[in-house]
């Protein structure tokens, strides 16, 4: 029992049981059971030792029942005989106060303790409480308690934490050797010496920030603070720590632990500056790139990423749930990012192409939202990113958006099996075909040729606009003799080909016949320019390629055929386009053929040349329909350039003769019709008499015409002027005995006043 229970047990029961502040059999019946209770061995002893009362504990520690010793036995019973007279002297010498005695104790089974008895009177009575303590016990604890303490001391010591105590106003009271260590010193005696504002503070600032966080709590934690060492290198520590206060509330110092963070710092700093030099090169990289870390969230998301998806890194940053995911498929899904950390979750169908190397992953896919919602064909490249030690740390994403050219490769696709021009099958298509048709399946197969009647000559005459107008034109003529699915092929220049597998020649030939009803109808709406076609078809068993050579003789006998008709046909389609310009419609073509009339007959020109010149005066400008109508009537003087195109109508006009049966035979004076008497004429520069007399002779006739007739840029000039004109130019453009022929055939046949009245109308 603890002194002041003991204390109150002897004051309280001696003041209620005598003096009557409470029944008497109430004090009793309480302070008996605090007696009995009492975790201490206690007795109540008379003046003769008798053993009045014993509470339990007692019982257990001396093994004797209580009821066998209360009044009946004395306390020398459990005394050692070798002890008893100087326990009996102790007791007698007592004056009331607590006494402390060390003897052996015998229990009743003879068991010998070595105790520690304290013993007290009752005030006024002649009775003694007795306490008793194992001595053993106590030893026990005091070498716990001296074993605790070195443990404390060993751990003072041999922290790895500098430990250490200061006043308020930083005087060191005491540190243990880890602080003395860590601020660079050699001895405890030296640290002691210390004040922490003055010594070992970078800012004393920090400290007053410390000291002030105590105000509100006697601790701290996990503050970072600046210090210096010994021979004034910089310190980074982390402290933590407490205020000791008197039981006043007075703070009587400050016990803190520190620890040197320093190279930790410098690691952190380090790693910072590396995750930032990470980060630079991501954002120079010049394809969209963006990193995770493991837990899914974005750690990088560079400057392409930004212009790809149109989202700042700010806002991505830090996110995490799938949020890079929006911008690509409008929802939150794993992406290849997340897949190369978890391969076994890729769904087998999302991308259109995957393939693993090592430890990365590269793919192709759809994404719907980007661009606008326009959508994007993206490859990824996905790897894992581990850290020094090979732990995985996060993945990066690279990706490239090639939609361009997914678009290029879809168009070199259709450019390689489809002519741009008529939108056909091409030629590749069609030797593709005729693998895949020449088996037994595919039996009977039918092969219709087709060929444009004088597409040279309106490529030649008109220029290759034309002629690609009437390829298209051809084209669609013949796709409408067809289904859609039909293999329909532009195989050359002027050239087609329909491939048809399980066809009979019957049907073949029906087909043919819709291809000749589908280019009536085409010609009977196109009076302007007529489409000429010739057809050829074969059918059979044997080799496909047996079958095209078939197909392709008939062919060139229906051309050869229809060829002098066509070109007849369309030499008249040229004259009749050539009429419809308006200074044709002014009898320019009649009055050159009455002029080379004349001067066939005054030059005594044979029958055969009064012909051809003629003809040349009639068709000399047929190269003209190949001139575009905003140089034939413009209204100003051309320029250099529009000139040089000018020029070209008598190349033109060269091919269209040479193709055509009628003209052939003038195709070189229609050529030269341009060329002067000096060369300095077109297209040959040929001179003098190099130049076909009849070229000579047009020349003369062609320029009096022009000069006498209204052009879109000037009106007609008057007959004397243009004679004046001409005479200018003899022996330059002109050959001078012509053009006083010329001259003189005018004036014989009366062209002047013919000229003057119609001048006089046109004014």
């Amino acid at each position: 029992m603890n002194n002041w229970l003991i204390k109150s047990f002897l004051i309280n029961f001696h003041r209620n049981a005598y003096e009557g502040t409470v029944p008497l059999q109430e004090a009793v019946h309480t302070y008996r059971t605090i007696f009995d209770v009492a975790a201490t061995p206690m007795v109540v002893v008379d003046e003769n030792y008798t053993i009045l009362y014993a509470n339990q504990e007692m019982e257990l520690f001396s093994k004797v029942k209580l009821e066998d010793v209360q009044g009946k036995e004395k306390i020398h019973s459990f005394i050692h005989p070798a002890h008893l007279k100087r326990v009996l002297k102790y007791h007698k010498n007592d004056t009331g106060s607590l006494k402390t005695e060390v003897f052996p104790f015998i229990d009743a089974e003879g068991n010998e303790k070595e105790v520690i008895i304290k013993a007290r009177l009752i005030p006024d009575t002649k009775l003694s409480l007795v306490s008793i303590e194992n001595y053993a016990d106590i030893t026990v604890l005091e070498n716990k308690l001296q074993e605790s303490k070195e443990k404390y001391r060993n751990l003072f010591e041999n922290a790895q934490e500098g430990i250490f105590q200061c006043t308020a106003d930083g005087k060191i009271l005491l540190a243990n050797s880890a602080f003395v260590k860590m601020l660079g010193y050699d001895s405890l005696e030296e640290v002691l010496e210390l004040n922490t504002p003055r010594d070992i503070y970078i800012d004393n600032k920090q400290r007053q920030q410390v000291l002030s966080s105590l105000k509100d709590t006697d601790y701290y934690s996990n503050i970072e603070l600046k210090w210096r060492k010994k021979d004034g290198t910089p310190l980074v520590i982390r402290a933590g720590g407490r205020a000791i206060r008197n039981r006043d509330g007075q703070i009587l110092y400050y016990e803190s632990t520190v620890t040197d963070i320093t190279d930790l710092k410098r690691a952190h700093e380090a790693l910072d500056a590396s995750r930032q030099y990470f980060k630079n090169i991501i954002d120079c990289l010049p394809d969209p790139t963006f990193t995770i870390d493991t837990e899914g969230r974005v750690t990088a998301w560079n400057k392409a990423m930004e212009r790809l998806t149109g989202v700042r890194a700010e806002r991505m940053l830090g996110r995490g749930h799938f949020e890079y995911s929006i911008p690509f498929y409008g929802s939150r899904r794993p992406i290849l990012i997340d897949f190369v950390l978890d391969p076994g979750k890729i769904p087998p169908k999302q991308y259109s192409f995957l393939r693993w190397e090592g430890d990365s992953v590269v793919a192709e896919v759809y994404v719907p939202r980007l661009h606008g919602g326009k959508g994007a064909f993206i490859w990824g490249s996905a790897s894992i990113i581990k850290d020094g030690e090979e732990n995985i740390i996060g993945a990066i994403n690279t990706i490239k958006d090639f939609t361009s050219y997914k678009e290029t490769q879809e168009k070199m696709r259709y450019l390689s099996m489809y002519d741009t021009l008529t939108g056909l099958h091409n030629r590749s298509y069609f030797e593709e075909e005729l693998l895949r048709l020449n088996n037994k399946a595919s039996i009977p197969v039918s092969v219709i040729m087709v060929d444009i009647d004088g597409l040279k000559l309106i490529n030649d005459s008109m220029g290759h606009p034309k002629g690609d107008t009437v390829l298209k034109a051809a084209a669609k003529v013949i796709r409408s003799a067809f289904r859609a699915n039909d293999a329909i092929c532009r195989i050359g220049g002027d050239e087609f080909a329909i491939l048809l597998p399980n066809t009979t020649a019957s049907q073949a030939e029906a087909a043919a016949k819709r291809i000749d009803k589908a280019l009536d109808d085409y010609n009977n709406n196109q009076p302007e320019f007529p489409l000429s076609l010739s057809i050829g078809f074969a059918t059979g068993n044997t080799p496909i390629q047996d079958i095209i050579i078939e197909a392709d003789n008939i062919l060139n006998s229906n051309k050869l055929y229809r060829s002098t008709s066509a070109k007849s046909h369309f030499t008249t389609t040229l004259m009749a386009m050539l009429a419809e310009r308006d200074y044709i419609t002014e009898g320019h073509a009649d009055r050159m053929e009455k002029l080379a009339a004349i001067m066939a007959d005054e030059l005594r020109l044979s029958a055969k040349e009064k012909t051809d010149l003629i003809l040349l005066a009639k068709f000399h400008d047929i190269g003209k329909v190949g001139i575009s109508d905003k140089l034939l009537f413009k209204p100003r003087s051309l320029t250099v350039k529009e000139r040089e195109e000018m020029k070209r109508h008598s190349e033109i006009g060269y091919r269209i003769a040479q193709s055509s049966p009628e003209l052939s035979h003038i195709a070189k004076y229609i050529l030269h019709h341009h060329e002067w008497w000096n060369g300095e004429g077109y297209p040959l520069g040929l001179k003098e008499k190099d130049i076909p007399l009849a070229c000579r002779i047009l020349a003369i006739m062609d320029t009096y015409d022009a000069m006498t007739s209204n052009r879109p840029y000037r009106k007609a000039l008057n007959y004397k002027t243009v004679i004046e004109h001409i005479k200018t130019l003899k022996a330059t453009q002109f050959d001078p005995f012509l053009v006083d022929i010329f001259i003189d055939v005018l004036h014989k046949h009366n062209f002047f006043s013919k000229k003057k009245q119609d001048y006089d109308k046109a004014q």
